[in-house]
């Protein structure tokens, strides 16, 4: 469980760290500054950075997948004591299997993977004293090209008109993605509760055998 929380931990942090680097060009002195005409090798650099990090979460968003299924094959089986397996497959199938946005992020990765990666550009909108919008987006009418899309990812791209945001990819399936994890913990810890009972009480008796030998850690507030 805890090798999977690692993997969770690399996918969270990718996906925050892409986030956060867009974040930073909806600020208007850092856009304005992006977006100057005397600026293209600044601008040039910023879209290898998009490119570097979506690679990098795209990766890690299908090492997730593929870690979380190696572990619900072994820790959460088909059980007569409860119906956690059949609940799980239910669940994958409703939040990736046929839902158009995940399904599209898990091709977009084999684009990446065994194409190229995508083209994305920005585009910048101002009204003085009203709003101010800078965006990431990729184009359905490139990414239609390759021919290996599934029918629910295709589906997902041709119905996105012009643009596709790269910041509502993010925000969607993130959200996703995390209410799916938090409920296959949750699932775990039901399932092996009384292993996890034991394991904790022989931390604990660890924990004693330690400070009757050395005395508390430093860290151990007792």
């Amino acid at each position: 469980m805890e090798a999977h929380a690692r993997s969770l931990r690399v996918f969270t942090g990718n996906d925050r760290e892409l986030a956060r680097f867009l974040g930073q060009y909806q600020e208007p002195a850092n856009a304005v500054h992006l977006w100057a005409l005397d600026n293209v090798e600044g601008f040039e650099r910023f879209l290898d950075e998009i490119d570097r990090l979506l690679h990098n979460l795209l990766s890690s968003a299908m090492t997730l997948r593929d870690h979380t299924r190696r572990v619900r094959r072994k820790l959460l089986p088909a059980c007569a004591e409860d119906n956690l397996s059949e609940k799980y497959e239910v669940r994958v199938d409703k939040d990736f299997g046929q839902a158009p946005l995940p399904q599209f992020v898990e091709d977009l990765r084999n684009f990446t993977l065994h194409r190229r990666l995508p083209v994305a550009t920005g585009g910048l909108s101002v009204t003085p004293g009203v709003s101010f919008e800078t965006r990431i987006v990729l184009h359905p009418s490139d990414l239609l090209k390759w021919s290996t899309w599934s029918p629910v990812a295709k589906r997902y791209v041709e119905s996105a008109g012009d643009e596709i945001l790269m910041a509502s990819v993010l925000r969607d399936y993130r959200a996703t993605v995390v209410a799916f994890q938090q409920w296959f913990r949750e699932a775990l810890a039901i399932r092996h509760r009384a292993e996890l009972e034991t394991l904790e009480e022989e931390e604990a008796n660890v924990r004693k055998l330690w400070q009757r030998a050395w005395g508390p850690a430093p860290s151990d507030p007792g």
